[in-house]
């Protein structure tokens, strides 16, 4: 199934809501199952972003449902992106000529 690498920003209701953070993403869990869409996993960060999620998906249509899905909650921002493991990306650039 397709890799899709999400960043996610908290917004100031999600500040302002920060202790239900895992209540949230037992939500969001439970939502994306039902989408069709596995979390791989999720990391909390320091930074310019504060989440990083890697979800798996049937295709590109179901990952951008599930990222307008919760970032229409109004707790966080997300900036989704498809990725392929680099053995993947190698096969694809293997037969470039130089």
């Amino acid at each position: 199934m397709p890799i899709y690498v999400s960043l996610g920003k908290t917004t100031m209701q999600g500040v302002q809501k920060i202790r239900e953070v895992s209540q949230r993403y037992d939500a969001n869990r439970k939502m994306y199952e039902e989408m069709g869409v596995k979390i791989v996993q999720v990391y909390a960060l320091m930074g310019e972003y504060d989440y990083l999620s890697i979800v798996e998906a049937p295709d590109n249509e179901t990952a951008m449902k599930a990222a307008i899905a919760v970032a229409s909650r109004g707790n966080s921002t997300w900036v989704t992106m498809p990725a392929i493991s680099i053995e993947e990306f190698g096969q694809l650039v293997s037969d470039l000529e130089s």
